[in-house]
């Protein structure tokens, strides 16, 4: 992750943060620093926060999965990835409909596990950041996360 991810990153947090302090919202979030703050591993019978091992390696020969979302509330099953976008002829993927960037099959199998694992996802893509328009949107996210 990138100087610039890491600050739009924190300035999600931070509106999530202000969100839930206004309309009094008990979501409690870690952010992804890098240093595995988030990690979840994914197994055949479930999913450990944190994972069991620090040995990354170990972990992948037993065929389980470590994923690090952006932004976690686990005691909720909340998540929020910043997704990015880039320009046609990228490894990273094409514009796609809506202006966002068609997800990459790594990106299909992450949503999927966090489905599988019960967990609610909002996705902020970075044309959505830089309009502002994720204000609105993690506004909405939040508050329907509580209904659930």
């Amino acid at each position: 992750m990138g100087i610039v991810d890491y600050e739009r990153l924190h300035k999600i947090y931070q509106e999530a943060k202000k969100i839930c302090k206004e309309n009094n919202l008990n979501f409690h979030f870690k952010i992804d620093s890098g240093n595995f703050e988030t990690a979840l591993e994914f197994t055949a019978i479930g999913y450990n926060h944190p994972p069991r091992s620090k040995n990354w390696d170990e972990v992948k020969k037993e065929g389980n999965t470590i994923l690090c979302p952006d932004l976690l509330d686990f005691e909720h099953r909340i998540i929020i990835e910043m997704e990015e976008e880039s320009k046609p002829g990228k490894k990273s993927g094409k514009l796609g409909r809506k202006g966002h960037t068609e997800e990459s099959s790594r990106d299909t199998n992450r949503d999927q596990l966090y489905r599988i694992g019960g967990f609610k996802l909002c996705k902020v893509w970075e044309s959505e950041f830089k309009s502002g328009e994720y204000k609105h949107k993690l506004y909405e996210f939040l508050k329907s996360s509580l209904l659930k």
